[in-house]
Parts: structure tokens; sequence; C-alpha cells
């Protein structure tokens, strides 16, 4: 990230607003090509036909200031463009009465897109005193609001789609010949929506021996947020779905306890079965339906938490270092501490750790209409450990007790070969029975350069 107007030689006093505006660049490219083993691979057929491949330029710019004493401003633009040496040409097959890919033309396309937002947010303090064991209170509440647009990529100024036909009444469905682009493609539909959000976390202060001061600082509530947006530039169900979460840890951090909820605004109708663009508070059926909610306790043991302090400073940080790693990854792909992935990501080995063991209990509630309410309970079981300096092994299984029945079930190897990792998967039972081999470069940078090879259920007679 670069300041492209900061003063240079650190010149004293107040700043120009365009000082604070940030500009990051990144690209990314990638080519894939999806073959079976016994082919070859490097020919002029396997590159024409199954070659995937295009260039991704990022650049988002961003600027941060202070506002009215107590508010925090963020403005952002983010523009995506994408370069493919192809796109999909589709049309209508007489023989057939529908709708196909005809043919591949080559070249040179730019598909491009950005989008545009503002937030404000703050921080509002509380703070209690007492004088017994606890001896203060602090609740901080953090809202937001903030504005984001994306104009519709399908409108036929940009040149992304086509109007296709797709029946023999000579009716047209808009079709994107980007849609299989490695990077995928700009995006239909127009966006303008109102985001909003508030998140609060409560602590305590209580009296300790241990501690020098006197004092122990204790995290009564680490997170409860609600958040939600409203689309202006939609016909109907302008406003989203409210997602409520919140989470905590008990007895020195060894268990954590994750709640997600998901709150619908909009009136089931029993008759039509389904959702109406009307509010349920003006049908009388209450603020809000709670249409999912999930409860997860966990806890995480791991050689770490054993360890004497003396001496085991540099084995910490390393773990630390390592969590933040697969912290980074897993919000890259959308996991949360409390979901069950979140210490099995994909690839996602901690050699600095030498045993773990990872034990959630899992209770979900799904009603989205007017059917019975679908409750599941389970039980999931994860552990590592090194067999030896370099060499992994570890499992993951659970138990469904609604149907009393064992949950997905796999056995894990790895193997630390410096800059590449080795690893392989085992599926022993169920209709997903398989197993797979990879050999991967552990640089995020090549996380594409990997070889893979995996046989299912029917292909166990061979190698």
């Amino acid at each position: 990230r670069f300041m492209p107007f900061k003063s240079e030689g650190g010149i004293s006093g107040k700043k120009k607003w365009y000082e604070e505006i940030g500009i990051t660049y990144t690209a990314n490219a990638k080519n894939q090509i999806q073959t079976r083993m016994d082919k070859p691979v490097f020919t002029e057929t396997v590159f024409r036909d199954s070659s995937r491949m295009g260039i991704q330029h990022n650049i988002p710019i961003a600027a941060n200031y202070k506002v009215f004493k107590f508010f925090v401003f963020n403005p952002s633009i983010n523009y995506t463009e994408r370069w493919y040496p192809n796109k999909l040409q589709y049309g209508f097959n007489e023989e057939t009465n529908r709708q196909e890919i005809i043919d591949t033309v080559s070249g040179f396309f730019a598909n491009r897109e950005f989008n545009a937002s503002a937030n404000l947010s703050t921080k509002v303090y509380g703070l209690w005193r007492y004088k017994g064991f606890v001896k203060a209170i602090r609740h901080v509440m953090t809202p937001r609001i903030g504005l984001s647009y994306r104009p519709d990529f399908a409108d036929p100024f940009w040149g992304y789609f086509e109007e296709v036909q797709s029946d023999t009444l000579g009716n047209t469905t808009l079709v994107n010949p980007f849609s299989r682009g490695v990077y995928g493609s700009a995006s239909a539909g127009r966006q303008g929506n109102l985001n909003f959000g508030i998140q609060n976390t409560l602590e305590a202060k209580i009296r300790s021996k241990t501690d020098s001061t006197g004092l122990k600082k204790i995290k009564i509530l680490e997170r409860l947020s609600m958040n939600g947006s409203y689309n202006m530039a939609a016909e109907q169900f302008k406003m989203s779905n409210i997602s409520l979460s919140a989470s905590s840890t008990i007895f020195n951090n060894l268990v954590n306890i994750n709640y997600n909820a998901t709150l619908d605004p909009y009136h089931f109708d029993a008759e039509l079965n389904r959702r109406v663009d009307e509010y349920s508070v003006n049908r009388g059926s209450g603020l809000v339906r709670i249409t999912s909610q999930r409860f997860t306790l966990g806890s995480r043991l791991d050689a770490n938490r054993f360890k004497k302090k003396k001496g085991s400073e540099e084995s910490q940080q390393a773990s630390e270092d390592e969590k933040a790693k697969q912290q980074a990854q897993a919000s890259a792909l959308g996991i949360t501490e409390g979901d069950i992935d979140y210490y099995r990501l994909p690839g996602y080995v901690d050699f600095s750790v030498p045993w773990s063991l990872n034990l959630n209990y899992n209770l979900s509630f799904s009603k989205p209409g007017v059917a019975e309410a679908n409750i599941n309970q389970s039980v999931d079981l994860s552990a590592d450990f090194d067999l030896s300096k370099g060499w992994k092994i570890g499992f993951r299984t659970g138990y469904d007790l609604k149907a009393n029945d064992f949950t997905f079930t796999t056995f894990n190897f790895h193997r630390d070969l410096h800059c590449w990792d080795l690893s392989c998967t085992w599926v022993p039972f169920g209709f997903q029975q398989s197993y797979m081999l990879t050999i991967r470069v552990k640089s995020s940078i090549l996380q594409d350069l990997k070889l893979q090879r995996n046989r299912g259920v029917g292909d166990f007679n061979r190698f």
C-alpha cells in the first residue's frame, strides 16, 4: 500500500485530506488445465481445449478520516479488471431446441467492474466501578452505517452480457460470455445499499492474587454483533436478512461459545408457501422470523497449553504466528472460529504444535417456512500429532445424534518437504469413500502449483 499524495520529509502540521488516500495494487495470473492422468499433459490439444487462463488486476483506493472529533469516516473505491484470451459464444440450437454454447471466440477480452462505498463508525464506552471482587465492568459499543454502490454490469452500456434466444417462442435471456472465466466476471444487478451494524464487547476487571497489579482483566462477551443492509436499487425485498452473532470464552479460554442466527424481516405466506414483499410486523406476525440458528460449544487443547511458561515463549510465539496465518486463511474462505471447519482448513498444517485436540458440540435449527423446524445435533472430534520431525498424522470424525450415525470421517497424513508439502487424505467409509494424494508448493503465491491424484469408490482396484 502506498500513499501517493503524502508529504515527504515529515512536515509537521495538519494533514491535507488527500494525504490520507492509500492505493494498493495486486495482479494475479492463473492457468488451469484439467485432464486425465493417463493422458499426455503438454500437448497442443490439451492446452487448446482444457486450458482456462486469465490475469486479474485489483486496485482498491481507500482513506481514513477522523471527523466531528469522535467519528471515523472510511471512503473507498475498488476497481477490478480481468483479461481473458477467449470468451464463450451462445446460440439457439434448432435441433435440440435449447440455448447452448456454440463456439469459443479467441482474442483479447477485458472484463471490468468497480464499486464504491463510504462508512461512518464510532465507539461508545460505558464504565461501571465496584468495590467488591469485581472492580469494574466496561462495555464498548461500535455502531456503523455506510453506503455502497455497484452498477448493473448486465446493462447493454457495458457490453458484457448478451441476449440470446432461449426457446422456440423466440424468448431471449441474458447470457454471460465470461461465465467460465478463471477469475469470474462482472456481476449483474445494480446495488445501492445502505449498510448498518453494531458490535458490542463486555469486559470486567476482577481481583487477582497472581497478577502483579492485583487485578485481572477478563472478557465476559467477546462479540455481540448485528448486521444488515437495505438495497435501495432493488425492486422488491429491499431489506436483507439480519445476521446476529455472539461469542465468548470461559474457563481461562479453554471453552469457546459461539452463536449465530439469521432473522428474516419479511412475512411468509402459508397459503402461497413463499415469502411476500411485506414486513412481518405489518402482518402481525412479529418483528422478524428466525429462519436459522446455530450454537457451538467447543474446546481446543494443544501441547503449548500444558508447557511451563519458562522456556516456552518461542514456541508460544510460533504457535501464535501460525494461528494468525490460519485466521487470515479462514477469513478468506468465509469460515469463522465457531465453524467446525475452522481447525481443519484446506492445506493448513501447524507443524509448530506437537499435538492438538479439538472437540465441538453443534446444535442447529432451521425453519425457512411453515414446515416443521429441522433440529440437528452433532459432536465433532479432530486431532493431530507428530509421528516424527516433519511427519504429522491427524483425523476428523463426528457423531450425528439425530441420525445415530457417524458423520464424515477423514484421516490425514502430512510430510513437510521444506518448500513443498506432501499430504494424503483418506475417507475410510461412507458414500464418499476415497483417498487423495497431493503435493503442493507452500507459498501462497504459488498455491495453484500442485499435483493431485484421487480415487473414488469405484477406483480402488487401481492406483
